[in-house]
């Protein structure tokens, strides 16, 4: 590195070392996405041969995987067992409430392309709707000091999902994109769900869909609820509410080092 791209650098990294960021090069980004890309195959084949053996291979989905945000590689690999689990357990189609940046959006996407199952997506696309009493601040993700100054935190566009599930090659007549806040009286829904990962991070939007769901789920069916005793009280207060008012569930609650997670599985 010449004189003046070294001073360069340096003058630049004590600008960015007050927002706590610092410069890298091209080449330093290129190692640190071939060390990340080493990792998730490592942790993926350790999955696969210890944990989900029987979970069935399918191409693009190791990349799809090193994008997601938020979500650690091992909640991942539960995620995909349970869509396979609920895929060979009969119809319907596959649901994601609340979907962000559209990273999992993509992985489920590209892992029910060949089935003719719909997907169905379903955010408000203005960020976090309003925490309600059950909402307790547990992890303060972002520094914000109060629940309730979360409200609207984490918009992201609608076009970026799209975007993200252009690139899979999902075909756009079996995808859904429901936008604006969960209500209980949506009608724009699966007749059936197999299969359902809700991430609205608060317990009101949680119970709603789960309540609307619940209603068109069968035996075998399986939802998913993240953040699940992390981030706010609300996502887990709403699951038991729910199963109070559903017995037809079985909760299953993911390995506290594989995440925040738990699965209700239709008897």
């Amino acid at each position: 590195m010449s004189n003046v791209k070294t001073a360069t650098r340096n003058a630049l990294d004590r600008v960015l070392r007050i927002a706590d960021a610092r410069v890298i090069t091209q080449r330093e980004e290129l190692v640190t996405q071939r060390q990340y890309a080493r990792v998730v195959q490592n942790l993926y084949d350790i999955h696969i041969e210890h944990v989900f053996p029987a979970l069935r291979e399918r191409e693009g989905r190791l990349p799809l995987i090193s994008k997601l945000i938020g979500t650690e590689i091992s909640e991942a690999m539960h995620l995909l067992h349970w869509l396979q689990n609920a895929q060979d357990s009969g119809e319907g189609d596959v649901v994601e409430m609340g979907v962000a940046q559209g990273s999992t959006s993509a992985l489920l996407a590209n892992e029910i392309m060949n089935s003719g199952r719909h997907l169905w997506l379903y955010d408000s696309f203005q960020g976090l709707s309003r925490p309600t009493a059950e909402d307790r601040l547990i992890d303060d993700i972002e520094g914000r000091g109060t629940m309730h100054s979360y409200e609207s935190a984490m918009s992201f566009p609608q076009d970026l999902v799209r975007k993200r599930l252009t690139s899979v090659g999902f075909p756009f007549d079996r995808l859904h994109i429901v936008a604006g806040f969960i209500a209980e009286e949506l009608r724009d829904l699966p007749d059936v769900v197999a299969f359902a990962y809700l991430d609205f991070d608060l317990y009101k939007p949680i119970l709603t869909g789960l309540r609307l769901l619940g209603s068109r789920t069968r035996p075998g069916s399986i939802l998913m609820v993240d953040d699940y005793g992390y981030f706010s009280s609300g996502p887990e207060q709403a699951v038991r509410d729910f199963l109070a008012e559903d017995d037809r569930f079985d909760l299953v609650v993911g390995p506290r080092n594989a995440g925040h997670f738990c699965a209700l599985l239709r008897r």
